[in-house]
This record gives structure tokens, sequence and C-alpha cells, in this order.
């Protein structure tokens, strides 16, 4: 009995060996192949990018000095991303630009729910710098909040060229030449809100309940009709006992009164109708007193409890306690006050558009698109969390796969009907800074390769930063930045892949059964078999070179394929062959070890008539093939309409071209292989315009004779 058992196990253990081997050669016994089709183009492809927020001076790119921190500045540089967007997510429903233009030393910092106090040090001018050494695409946020001037104003700083002020008034254009950019930043993509407002603008603000204090579920529900008239349309509005805020706080410990002569506080929004204010003060609203406004402090007594307010600022400036009373420390300022005729989205964006009608603009509002149709809108902002319910809690690789095919798939390209607006995807959650975690940007990357005709842009959120560090694709350290692995996605996709997909087909790979849910309230356990090497192919703007992307997704199978050509069109040589993988599925990029998940050169494999017969590809990499394409132009009558004549061909010596006109004063030869044969072969002019190739040296075949312009076959018998 134990022995029978003892050979049951080397039996079970063969199989398992057998079974491995199987999956690299796959299991019908048929090579796995890709095919490239170079002629058939068939999408525009994303622009891979990140969310960057302003906030700790960008992250600490403005060291606390005001100056470049220049290692972490350079980082972002090579990272090389494809937009970089600013001032960031939530944060931007409350940020007011114009505070943080012109010498850091005079910038208000934030003012805004639960942030902190910053310098402001990293502005518009500071992003668009970095967009423009970076060669990135800027998008930029703008707030709902502040009215439909306001954001026109930062169209024409960003974009308008010196004395036009489209705008009117203040001549924004003028300003940033005076802060030191003379040329416009030429800012293409905008958003309006960021993701429906969060909790951050009027129009969902409970009139009685302060935002600050009750939080998102004391609001106005996004389904709420009264509420998207007002984002949609704009209006009146009156707010009752919220808490004025000091010009770069609304957290309680820093709005307090402090006890100083002419102490200021500002209401939540501004401007208001001045005839509406009323302040009270005290430490909560039960006994609070309520003070009195006059136009002028200076014939107030030290006593009387007055201030003086400015509606379009929302300023509440107090006395000295010789004209106007000090208010009580540690108390806080209520505030009472109504708005009217404030501007919606409607109206932002046609300000927007008026300014530079080229830029196109995303709602931040997701339902927006029902209440505007497409044509009044040019995009919809759309992110992406990953809550949908996770079908591999214990397996991170399957559960990224998972994401991708499932939720992400389904949010960003099964759900978008063709009469939709695009989608600005510039907020991905990342799940992580190991090597599974790039394989989720790997493969989300590849399929949005796709989805170009309906996805300008796609990227994750926090590309740097001291905090989120899980999620960082930069990460900062005293030793230096680091990239991680899903940092050097983005790098591959931006630095080698194409801007136009092209058609590639793929058979006989061996696949791995992948479940998913396509959205957080999904009941429904989808299933896909996924091909463990997945493939993407690219060819850049100007057609003189393809890029081959194969994924090997598989975390320990390595798989072998073949890879053709097919086009009549190309000559075709292989100039690079770079692949990103790392030391194990769980390595993380650090200080002591930058280089765990990397991207490397290999060696440069044969290619015979346009295949490459034999390839291997490791478990969890990603290999790029970088391919040049030289364009054949093949005349059908090749010596009438040139005048030209070749003869012999085919030839088994010599062969003479005559009638040369300047197209064939350089002359190249090819061997069907794509390599350049010219070398080989001895040139002699016998005229003046006619030459004799001698191919006495090459083997028996077909070969082509070319220039700049033209081409044709030639036959070596």
């Amino acid at each position: 009995m134990k022995r029978r058992e003892v050979r049951c196990k080397r039996k079970n253990k063969l199989l398992i060996c057998i079974g491995i081997l199987i999956c690299s050669l796959n299991i019908r016994g048929q090579t796995p192949q890709i095919i490239i089709f170079p002629d058939s183009i068939k999408n525009t492809i994303p622009l891979f990018g990140y969310n960057y927020t302003y906030a700790n001076g960008g992250k600490n790119l403005i060291a606390s000095d005001s100056t470049w921190n220049i290692n972490r500045r350079n980082s972002v540089i090579d990272l090389n991303p494809g937009w970089m967007r600013f001032p960031g997510g939530t944060i931007s429903n409350l940020y007011k630009w114009k505070n943080a233009i012109g010498p850091k030393q005079d910038r208000v910092g934030m003012n805004g729910n639960n942030f902190n106090i910053e310098n402001n040090f990293y502005g518009p001018d500071e992003a668009g710098h970095l967009a423009e050494v970076s060669k990135s695409e800027m998008v930029v946020v703008v707030s709902i909040n502040y009215g439909s001037r306001y954001a026109a104003d930062w169209v024409e700083y960003m974009n308008s060229p010196v004395g036009l002020n489209l705008n009117g008034g203040v001549d924004y254009a003028q300003i940033r030449a005076d802060n030191g950019h003379t040329l416009p930043y030429n800012v293409k993509y905008w958003e309006i809100g960021n993701e429906g407002g969060n909790s951050k603008i009027w129009q969902r603000w409970n009139e009685y309940l302060d935002p600050k204090d009750n939080g998102d579920s004391s609001q106005y529900p996004h389904t709420n009709l009264q509420f998207r008239n007002w984002v949609v349309n704009g209006g009146d509005k009156s707010f009752y006992n919220y808490k004025a805020v000091t010009n770069n706080s609304w957290l309680d410990s820093n709005i307090k009164i402090i006890g100083i002569p002419n102490e200021k506080r500002y209401t939540k929004i501004a401007p208001v109708m001045l005839s509406s204010i009323i302040i009270s003060i005290g430490t909560d609203t039960n006994n609070a007193t309520t003070w009195t406004r006059v136009n002028t402090l200076s014939t107030s007594s030290s006593t009387d409890l007055h201030y003086v307010f400015d509606d379009i600022k929302g300023e509440v400036v107090f006395g000295n306690n010789i004209n106007g009373a000090i208010p009580p420390s540690g108390a806080f300022v209520f505030t009472d006050f109504s708005i009217e005729n404030y501007d919606g989205h409607l109206a932002t964006y046609n300000q927007m558009k008026n300014i530079d009608s080229t830029i196109q603009i995303a709602s931040g509002f997701s339902w927006m698109k029902s209440y505007i149709p497409f044509g009044g809108l040019d995009a919809s902002q759309k992110h992406g969390n990953g809550d949908a319910p996770n079908v591999y809690p214990t397996n991170v690789l399957s559960s990224n796969l998972s994401k991708v095919l499932g939720e992400y798939t389904f949010r960003y390209n099964s759900s978008h009907n063709q009469n939709d607006p695009p989608l600005f995807v510039t907020e991905i959650e990342t799940p992580g800074r190991d090597m599974e975690a790039a394989m989720f940007f790997l493969m989300l990357y590849s399929k949005a390769a796709a989805w170009g005709n309906h996805i300008p842009m796609i990227g994750a959120n926090y590309l740097v930063g001291d905090s989120q560090i899980n999620q960082c694709h930069i990460s900062h350290s005293n030793l230096g930045s680091i990239r991680q692995g899903t940092g050097l996605v983005t790098t591959l996709f931006n630095n080698h892949f194409g801007r136009k997909l092209i058609k590639s087909t793929s058979s006989n790979f061996p696949t791995q059964n992948i479940n998913y849910f396509k959205n957080s309230w999904d009941t429904i356990l989808y299933s896909e078999n996924l091909e463990k090497v997945y493939s993407v192919s690219s060819i850049n703007s100007d057609s003189s070179k393809i890029y081959v992307l194969c994924v090997n997704n598989s975390k320990y199978d390595t798989i072998t394929s073949s890879i053709q050509i097919n086009s009549p069109n190309y000559i075709f040589s292989i100039d690079s062959v770079l692949i990103m993988q790392a030391s194990s599925p769980v390595a993380i990029n650090s200080a002591s070890n930058p280089n765990e998940i990397s991207i490397g050169p290999l060696s440069i494999p044969n290619i015979n008539n346009g295949i490459i017969s034999s390839y291997y590809f490791p478990p969890l990499s990603a290999t790029v093939f970088e391919i040049d394409l030289e364009k054949i132009s093949v005349i059908t009558n090749f010596n009438q309409s040139n005048n030209i004549l070749i003869y012999p061909n085919p030839t088994q010596k010599k062969v003479t071209i005559s009638n040369l006109d300047i197209k064939f004063d350089h002359l190249k030869i090819y061997d069907v292989l794509g390599n350049n044969v010219t070398n080989q072969i001895k040139k002699t002019r016998s005229t003046e315009n006619s030459i004799v190739l001698d191919l006495s040296r090459l083997s028996f075949g077909m070969y082509y004779i070319k220039s700049k312009t033209v081409a044709h076959k030639i036959y070596k018998l």
C-alpha cells in the first residue's frame, strides 16, 4: 500500500512538470503567434499621466525656502508623464488660483475644509513650468464656486497672448508676463469641478448645516434635482450659522478669534449680498451675540460691537478696542448670508470657451451629459477607485487582473455609448508599488490603448508625495527620489510606445481564467479566459517605427511565441528590445535597491521574412520590440513612368540601371529580411546616367533597390 502511494506521488509530480512544460508550448501543441499589421491604423492612443496636487509645495517639489527641489523635479521629468493635473482632486473645488501667482512671499495659502495651511509655493506658473520642461500636457481643474469670470480669467492667464485681454478687466496675460512667462502655456485640457464637487461646492451645502462640521451625508445628494439645477444654471441661496474662516484655513483650531486688533474673518464663499450678512460671535450658536455692521469703524467706541464688511471679498473686519471692540478670544464668528445670480456650469463653460475656443473642457459632474448635450460639453471626467467586490482577497495578482477586466473595462469602455462625450480618466487609485501592482497598470494601459477614440487621457492618482506612500509612483526619501514599478509603466508607454494603435492578432496562447464583477453593486460574477501574454501594437506619428508590447501576466509561466509583421509596403529592421521585469512579484524599489523593478535592453533577435520565429516572455514581464519601418513606394510601371531601364532582371551577376535621375544618386539595397546589404554590392558608373551593380556576393533571391522616394525589385539567380 505504501509502495503504491509513493508511485502515485511520483506520477503526480511528473504530471505537474509535464503540465508546466505544456503551458509553455501551449496545450494544443501549436506555437503561440502574434501577427502585426502596420498598414491597419485603428485609433489614437490615450496620453498616460498623473493627478498632481499642489499641496505642500507640490508634494515638496518646491522647498521651504521657495526654490525648486532639483532632485525631485528631475525625477518627474525623467518619468516623462504624458500629462499632469493641477491643482489636484478634491482640493481643486476650493482652489483660488489668483492667490497662487506672483512673488511667493506674497501668496495666500489654502482656504478649505480639512486642509492644512499651505504656502502656495507650487502655483499655476510652477505647474506650467514643470509641464513645459517635462514635455507634458497640463490638465487644469477649475472650481465652480467662484463664477464664470474667475474661471475665464484663469484661461486668459494660461493661454492668452499678451495684449489681447479677452476677458476684459484685469489683463491677466500681462500679469503672467510680469510674473516671468511672456508666452502662453497653451493648456489644452480643462475640467470644471472634481468628482461632483465632493462636499466642497455651495450647490451641495445644506442651508442650515455648516459643510465643515457636518460632512458629506448632511448635504444635498447628487441625485437631488434642485442641486443639479444649481450646478447647471447657478442661482440664489442662503446659508445660516456658517462659521467664518481665515483666508488660509477652515480648521476650528485656526479660525477661532485670537483677540488681536482689526482681526479678519471671511464667509465660506464670496461675493455675498451685502444686505444679507448677519454676524454673531460666541463659542457656539446657542450663546452667540449678534454684532452690528457699520460702514466705517472710525466713529465706533471701544465697546461697540461693530464690524465692517466687504461683500465682494466676504471679508469681516473687527475693531481695535479704540474704534470698535475686539471679539473675545476663543470664540467663533457665525455668519448668515445669501448669494444671488451665481453662475453655474453652463455659464462657466461658455465663458472659458469665449477666451479660448480650442480648449477641451470636461465636466466633473458625471450626470451632466443628461443636461447638456454632447456638443455643448467636450468631455466627462471619470475616476476609478477599484470599489467592486474583490473576487480574490488572498491573491493580489488575480485581484488586480480582475479589476482591469471587470470594473475598469466596464467603467471606461463597455458602458460608454458612442453618443456620450469622451472621458478624461484623471484619477485611478494605485493598488500598491510592487510588480503585481505594476501589472495592474500594464494590463489597464494595454487595454486602454484601444479606447483612444473616447479616452484622450488616462492616469493615476498621486505621482509623488510623502503621504499615501503606497500609492505614489515616485517615492521620496533623504537618499533620493525613486521611480516605483508603477511609475516605470508610465515611462514605458510614453517613451517606448507609439501614438496610433495598429491592428494585431494573437492565437494559441495559454490562458488563465479570471472572474470579476463589473461594478460595486454587481451581484453577477463574470468570467474571462485571459491570454497569459497580452499583446498590443502601435506606430509612431510619421509611420517610421512600430512598437510591439507583449505583457506576460502569468506569475510563473514562461511563454514562447512567434511574431510576424504582415505588410507588403515596408522593410523591417529591429532597432531595440526592452524588458520591464522584477526580481520577484513583490519587489519594491527603494533607495538602497532602486532597480528591483527595472527597464533594460535585451539582445536583438533575428527577423526572417518579417518573422521572429521564437521568443521567450518571462513571467510578470513586459517586452517591447521597437521595429524600424522603411516605406517601399512600388511603382507599377517602373520603366515607362520613370524612363528608367533595369536589365537584365533577373540577373546572375550584374544589373544595369540606366536613365538615372537625382532620386537614384544614393541607392540602397535590402534583402527581404530588411537587412541593408549595400556594402556587399560593388557599384560602378558606366555612363553619366547609368550605374552597374555587381550582385555576385549576394545569395539567390529577391532584393529591393531603394532611394528615398521609390523602390524596385531585382532578382538574383
